[in-house]
C-alpha cells in the first residue's frame, strides 16, 4: 500500500489592470492506493483520491473565490491464467464546484456559482489466445453521469452509455499483423452505433515496417457541451458566457491513414499521411453578441475534412546526446465552405535535445513547439492568424542510493511567449524534489 499527500500553491499573475490571467491559490491532494494479492496471478487494487481547492481570481471590477472538492475512487480485480486474462474494474469520481464573486470596492457578493459532476464506470475485459496466430479479446463498459447546479440548463442533466467490443489480434505469417474490430456503443438520447476499425502491419524487414489503418468513428456530445450555461470569464467590462448547445448531434467519421517505420542503429523515423472525413463535427464557436458580451457556444460542421502529413524522429549524436525533430501538416476545413476550421496550426514544427552524461547524476533536456498559421477563434469571421514558438528547458539531478531521489528546475516558455487568448501567459519557473522509498 501507500499514501501520499501535498500541497500546491500557484501564486496569481498580476497584471497593471489589477486583473489576474488565471486562478491562483492552493490545492491538498490526498492519494491511497493498496494492492491485495488474493491468489496466484490475481489481485484486487483499491485507489482514492481526494483533492480541496482554494482558488481565487480577480478582474478590474471583482474578485472571485473557488471552494472545490474531488472525490475520486476507483476497484480493479485482474488476474490470469493458462491462456487466458481478465480485468474488471469500477470507477467513478464526484467533483463539486462552488464560487463567490464580489465587488473589490464594496465587498458585497455580486454573484455565486456551483455545480456537481459525478460520474461512475464499470468495465470489464477478457483477452484468450486461441492459438499461435489469434489473440482473442473482448469486453464491455457502462457509464452513467449526473451534473447538477446553477451552471447546468434545467438544473440538471444525467446521462448513460452501454457499449461492447471485440477484437483479434491475427498474425497469419511472420510478416503481418492484421487487426480488425468492431464496437456497439449505445448513449442516452442517441441512436445505437456500429463502429468497425481495421489495422495492418507488413513487416518488410524486422527495423522496417509499413502500417495501414481503416476505422469508422463515433462520438457523441458530452453533457457539458450541451447543457453548460454560466459566465465562464470576465475581462472587466466584457463577459464570455459559455452556453451549451442541446440541439447537437454525435459526430460519425471514416478515417484512413498509411505509415512506414525504420529503424537505424542511432536513429528512427516515422512517417504517416491520413485522411479523416467527419459529418457532424462537433467544434467550439466564438461569438460576439455585442462588444461587451461573448458567448462562447458548439456547433456542428455538418461535413469536415482533416488531411494532413506527419513526419518524426530522432538520432542518437552520442552515447549521451540524443536530438528529436517532427513536422506535421494539417489541412482542416469545412468541406462545404472551404474555410479552414478554426484551433488547429497548418504547420508544426517539434525539435528536442537530451543529453545525459555517462556515469554522471546530471541530465538536460530541451524541447520547442514552432506553430505556424495557428487560427485562433476570436469572434470574428476570419479569426486570429498565429504564429509563435514556445521553448522549454530543463536540468535533472539524481541523489540517493541507486539514484531513488531527482530534484529538477526547469523553465517553460523560455522567450517569454505571451499569447493570453490561449493561455500562453509568458516565462515560468518550476523546482522540484521527488524521492522514490
Amino acid at each position: 500500500w501507500s499514501l501520499d499527500a501535498g500541497r500546491n500553491y500557484t501564486n496569481a499573475l498580476s497584471m497593471t489592470t489589477g486583473t489576474t490571467e488565471y486562478i491562483y491559490g492552493q490545492e491538498i491532494p490526498v492519494n491511497f492506493k493498496g494492492i491485495w494479492d488474493v491468489a496466484k496471478d490475481q489481485t484486487i487494487q483499491l485507489d482514492l483520491g481526494y483533492l480541496k481547492e482554494d482558488l481565487k481570481s480577480r478582474d478590474t471590477l471583482n474578485r472571485t473565490e473557488y471552494d472545490n472538492h474531488r472525490f475520486n475512487y476507483s476497484l480493479d480485480y485482474s488476474g490470469k491464467k493458462d491462456k487466458l486474462d481478465w480485468q474488471l474494474r469500477f470507477y467513478g469520481s464526484e467533483y463539486e464546484k462552488n464560487y463567490d464573486a464580489y465587488r473589490k470596492s464594496t465587498g458585497a457578493r455580486v454573484g455565486s456559482d456551483s455545480a456537481t459532476n459525478k460520474t461512475n464506470t464499470l468495465e470489464g475485459r477478457v483477452t484468450k489466445s486461441i492459438n499461435d496466430k489469434h489473440l482473442l479479446t473482448g469486453g464491455f463498459e457502462m457509464n452513467f453521469q449526473k451534473l447538477d447546479g446553477t451552471r447546468i440548463l434545467d438544473g440538471g442533466q444525467d446521462s448513460s452509455k452501454y457499449a461492447f467490443y471485440i477484437q483479434d489480434e491475427w498474425t497469419p505469417s511472420e510478416k503481418w499483423l492484421i487487426i480488425p474490430a468492431v464496437r456497439v456503443e449505445k448513449v442516452q438520447d442517441f441512436d445505437a452505433s456500429i463502429t468497425p476499425r481495421v489495422g495492418a502491419t507488413y513487416f518488410i524487414r524486422p527495423d522496417m515496417r509499413f502500417k495501414m489503418n481503416l476505422s469508422g468513428g463515433y462520438r457523441t456530445p458530452s453533457l457539458t457541451e450541451r447543457y453548460n450555461d454560466w459566465i465562464m470569464a470576465s475581462m472587466g467590462p466584457i463577459t464570455i458566457r459559455q452556453m451549451g448547445n442541446p440541439n447537437l448531434d454525435a459526430e460519425k467519421s471514416l478515417a484512413g491513414e498509411i505509415g512506414f517505420e525504420k529503424d537505424w542503429k542511432k536513429s528512427d523515423l516515422q512517417v504517416r499521411i491520413y485522411r479523416n472525413e467527419v459529418k457532424d463535427l462537433i467544434e467550439g464557436s466564438m461569438t460576439r453578441r455585442t462588444p461587451m458580451r461573448w458567448i462562447a457556444s458548439y456547433k456542428n460542421v455538418d461535413d469536415a475534412i482533416l488531411q494532413g502529413v506527419e513526419i518524426t524522429g530522432s538520432h542518437k549524436l552520442t552515447k549521451e546526446i540524443k536530438l528529436r525533430l517532427g513536422y506535421s501538416y494539417l489541412d482542416a476545413y469545412d468541406d462545404n465552405t472551404d474555410e479552414r476550421l478554426m484551433g488547429r496550426a497548418r504547420n508544426q514544427i517539434t525539435f528536442g535535445m537530451t543529453y545525459e552524461p555517462e556515469k554522471s547524476p546530471w541530465s538536460v533536456s530541451f524541447d520547442g513547439n514552432y506553430m505556424m498559421d495557428y487560427i485562433y477563434d476570436d469572434g470574428t469571421a476570419d479569426g486570429d492568424n498565429k504564429t509563435f514558438l514556445i521553448f522549454n528547458g530543463i536540468v535533472n539531478r539524481k541523489f540517493g542510493k541507486d539514484g531513488k531521489g531527482t530534484a529538477y528546475f526547469g523553465v517553460e516558455n523560455i522567450f517569454d511567449k505571451k499569447e493570453y487568448d490561449m493561455d500562453y501567459y509568458g516565462r515560468t519557473y518550476v523546482i522540484g524534489v521527488n524521492y522514490k522509498f
